[in-house]
């Protein structure tokens, strides 16, 4: 009873932030939307606020409100599609603009996001920056992420969705972080996008540098001529401009055969390849078995993005009876290193620089460019 109580109280709390959000004008639509996934691998999800449901499977709203299970699809099956005539949809009591769409697969649902990409723009600043830092880098913000969302849109062009609300594509959840200077930065540069050779920009970016950014092919080994190490100066004003981890070899040991690599007994650990700003591509796992070689980007999935923050880093063993007891990392930045740094950018911003000139610093030889 408590629980339900509680589930109460959440979702009114939910309404009542999204209605203090700015009514989105019409005058900032698009002639493009984009369809982000923002759940999936659930086994039921409860969509509220229906105003319509557009499916091949009979499934009745009651109240505007319904729960959708896996057992209500087929793998595979064509999505269910709901809408409501206000343009906000709660899904597990969290607000959306747009359509929803739901399907299945072979592990659970899959929810999407159906929206113009101008108002999930918006939605979208606070959870990549914030609003509130200089509005020349929340317009540098609006450019890139509106630029690789287009991106991927193309690319994935036959799929079910676009790109992801999470780090794996750009960070979205909906329309509960909406304000203002958002809104007002993604109108400011309505359109604009990063192009080179007339082609969409591969516009990505990352949380901070540490004070050089990375040429795309020493991290994905293809080369994209805008994507260039440049310095970074500002990063230094990062929270995460210096960081530090440490774990146990028997942590590591379970977190390399967790994620599908065989080895023994970890024994050490010695970096094999640098880049010129001291990015680790390569590295040697010694283990009781043999030997493992992965770059600096897998043992971060290994270890957790979060955890290990970047490539560029050192490792030093603290020895107990001969035997390593720990491994002792310390880096700087945060994230994979190539295209913008949000901090580095912020730093311009703040010294005078404008989001064209930000732009153009961290993308050598792209043009902005006004598609609608």
């Amino acid at each position: 009873m408590k629980i339900n109580i509680l589930k109460h109280i959440l979702f009114l709390f939910t309404i009542i932030l999204a209605s203090c959000a700015k009514t989105i004008p019409s005058n900032a639509l698009s002639p493009e939307n984009i369809k982000v996934l923002i759940f999936k691998d659930l086994k039921e999800v409860t969509i509220d606020g229906i105003d319509d449901i557009t499916s091949a499977e009979k499934l009745t709203a009651k109240n505007t409100s319904i729960l959708v299970t896996t057992n209500d699809l087929k793998i595979n099956s064509q999505p269910i599609r709901f809408s409501s005539q206000n343009g906000i949809l709660y899904v597990n009591n969290r607000p959306f603009r747009g359509e929803i769409e739901i399907t299945r697969n072979e592990k659970g649902l899959l929810v999407i996001n159906n929206l113009d990409i101008e108002i999930y723009l918006v939605g979208l600043i606070n959870h990549e920056i914030s609003s509130k830092w200089n509005v020349e880098a929340v317009k540098a913000q609006a450019v890139i992420a509106r630029t690789y969302a287009l991106h991927q849109k193309k690319k994935n062009a036959g799929n079910l969705y676009h790109l992801e609300g999470t780090v794996i594509g750009q960070v979205y959840s909906g329309s509960i972080t909406e304000d203002e200077a958002a809104l007002e930065a993604v109108k400011q540069t309505m359109g604009e996008v990063l192009t080179y050779n007339s082609e969409l920009a591969l516009a990505v970016y990352h949380s901070n540098a540490g004070g050089y950014t990375e040429a795309s092919k020493n991290v994905w080994a293809k080369d994209y001529p805008y994507l260039r190490t440049v310095e970074s100066p500002y990063d230094i004003l990062s929270p995460n401009f210096e960081w530090g981890m440490s774990i146990a070899p028997i942590d590591l040991f379970n977190a390399l055969n967790n994620t599908g690599y065989k080895t023994g007994e970890i024994e050490q650990i010695i970096p094999l390849e640098k880049t010129s700003t001291g990015r680790i591509t390569k590295i040697r796992i010694i283990h009781k078995n043999g030997k493992l070689e992965i770059t600096g980007e897998d043992l971060r999935k290994v270890l957790g993005y979060d955890k290990l923050k970047s490539t560029r880093f050192e490792i030093k063993p603290v020895l107990e009876d001969g035997a390593v007891k720990l491994f002792v990392f310390s880096g700087k930045g945060s994230g994979h290193g190539v295209g913008l740094s949000q901090w580095g950018a912020k730093g311009m911003a703040e010294n005078g620089y404008t989001y064209k000139e930000i732009l153009k610093h961290y993308y050598k030889g792209i043009e902005i460019t006004k598609i609608y």
